[in-house]
């Protein structure tokens, strides 16, 4: 069952009303209501239309799986904790992701200083000799 199809359903549920008056009041067959909840079809734009306009749902809660309403007095509204969850959860991978491009940053100069000091004062060489000779001396 796809996010948007639970949704629906869970709705639905709230209000407590049978899925033959849902269907109907949002201007669809009962069969096509089933096949939405159960994930086998997509709503149309127009099927999201008419559950916002007649039930007063809020649009922002069929864009996002985590966001969740509450039903309070026939009024639905949104669970604001679940956005703010999301919304500190994105703040913190932007932190993350800062401290990450600061680290990666400062390998990238040491790396590059290590390189240049390898290329002029280290010759691939003088190692490999040095092996070589240990290596004869056992």
């Amino acid at each position: 069952m796809n996010f948007i199809g639970k949704k629906i359903r869970s709705i639905r549920l709230m209000l407590d009303i049978q899925s033959q008056v849902f269907a109907k009041s949002i201007g669809m067959k009962q069969s096509a209501l089933s096949a939405l909840e159960s994930g086998r079809n997509q709503p149309t734009y127009n099927t999201l239309f008419n559950i916002i306009h007649v039930y007063g749902v809020p649009p922002v809660y069929f864009f996002q799986e985590t966001y969740r309403i509450k039903l309070v007095d026939g009024i639905f509204s949104l669970d604001y904790e679940t956005i703010f969850s999301d919304v500190r959860l994105l703040d913190e991978l932007a932190r993350m992701k800062e401290r990450l491009d600061i680290a990666h940053q400062n390998l990238s100069i040491k790396d590059t200083i290590v390189i240049a000091d390898r290329k002029i004062n280290k010759p691939h060489h003088i190692g490999t000799k040095r092996m070589t000779e240990s290596k004869q001396d056992q």
